[in-house]
């Protein structure tokens, strides 16, 4: 599951101000061991998962941002709260060993376990062997667990997967971040503090810690800075990635509004440019239909006359060629001989067939060929 929260959180704080966990468990690690400072969410982050297995095997939305991956549970078993009651004369411990021997009995393959501060009301190193025997015996039958304690014994151990909440020292309050793979402190003595207990009661306390057990704090608060450290360079680098992202995706739209900008110019620019040239294009086609015009015209006129004189020479030379053929085939008289001019009215009594004549209104020659 990554980015889980609670769903009650999101009607109780505003979105930015829920914090969200990742966690995984495997064929490999089916036993998820949660330590950590009390009042550190153990028990809310216990509550969410459990809703989530519910709401997966309903079919509904999970309360997570990230992705979810969740196989179908044959149950879920949960011990939450304290299991005393007085009518049944049951204490917290016989009550949670009643209610323990219930999921054992239910439990099988596929199983998910949910158990809150496991055996945590009778002797710690009792507690931590037996609920060490039960955790073994589910993850023998095949199911899942996830249990919180506050049981050193129950913390580390290599055939669980161990987990804790995160506590900042210097603000002496948990941050209620899930740190995998980490075992936690439960901080007592500076919960203790915070919630009001003089300073010197809590360093007469702490001055009954062992040496050990001193020693095992200081490291585990060293470890716990690094983390802080690493985790804080971790959000920076997000932060810093994120920031990148949008600058670059700010770059892309950028890039894309200009690519756009670009080809509507270009597109403009052609269709203007189409336009201009459309424009010579009518003005060049109305230039030529008016020069072809003319030219037509000259054309046709010049047509006319080179036919007007070509008919011309063709009728002179037709008429030449029948003048000549009529000359051809006229005989030539004998007599009479041809009158001479004069002044005189001539009749045309006095002509004869095939007599030469001369036509005086046309200045030309000719023969006669038939009587007048």
């Amino acid at each position: 599951l990554e980015e889980l929260y609670h769903p009650l959180l999101a009607y109780v704080l505003k979105p930015e101000k829920i914090i969200r966990n990742n966690f995984r468990l495997g064929p490999d690690k089916r036993i998820l061991v949660i330590s950590g400072p009390n009042t550190g969410g153990k028990t809310v982050l216990l509550k969410a998962v459990g809703l989530a297995a519910l709401m997966a095997r309903a079919g509904f939305f999970l309360p997570s941002a990230g992705e979810a991956r969740v196989p179908f549970l044959s149950n879920v078993l949960a011990q939450i709260g304290d299991a005393q009651n007085l009518e049944l004369s049951l204490s917290s411990f016989s009550g949670s060993i009643l209610h323990m021997k219930d999921i054992l009995s239910s439990a099988e393959e596929d199983s998910l376990v949910l158990v809150d501060e496991i055996l945590h009301a009778t002797d710690p190193d009792e507690a931590t062997a037996l609920s060490r025997a039960i955790l073994a015996n589910l993850q023998r039958r095949g199911a899942f667990a996830i249990v919180t304690t506050h049981l050193n014994g129950l913390k580390v151990k290599d055939a669980f997967e161990s987990a804790s909440m995160e506590f900042d020292p210097e603000m002496l309050s948990p941050t209620y971040r899930l740190r995998m793979g980490v075992p936690g402190s439960s901080r007592a003595l500076e919960i203790g503090l915070k919630l009001g207990l003089e300073q010197g009661l809590i360093d007469e306390a702490r001055s009954y810690l062992s040496v050990e057990r001193v020693r095992e704090q200081s490291a585990v608060d060293q470890l716990e800075a690094r983390e802080r450290e690493l985790q804080g360079a971790k959000e920076e680098l997000q932060r810093t990635q994120e920031a990148l992202r949008l600058e670059q995706e700010q770059l892309h739209s950028l890039n894309d509004e200009l690519a756009h900008l670009k080809k509507r110019f270009k597109a403009e620019a052609m269709e203007k440019l189409k336009q201009q040239q459309s424009a010579a294009l009518a003005e060049v086609d109305r230039v030529a239909t008016t020069y072809r015009k003319r030219l037509s015209s000259v054309q046709d006129k010049s047509a006319a006359a080179e036919t007007a004189r070509e008919e011309k020479e063709q009728l002179k030379e037709k008429f030449q060629e029948v003048q000549k053929t009529l000359e051809d085939l006229a005989p030539t008289p004998a007599e009479p001989l041809p009158r001479e001019p004069s002044n005189e009215e001539i009749r045309a009594s006095q002509f004869q067939k095939n007599e030469p004549v001369k036509i005086l209104s046309m200045g030309t020659q000719g023969i006669l060929l038939s009587d007048p």
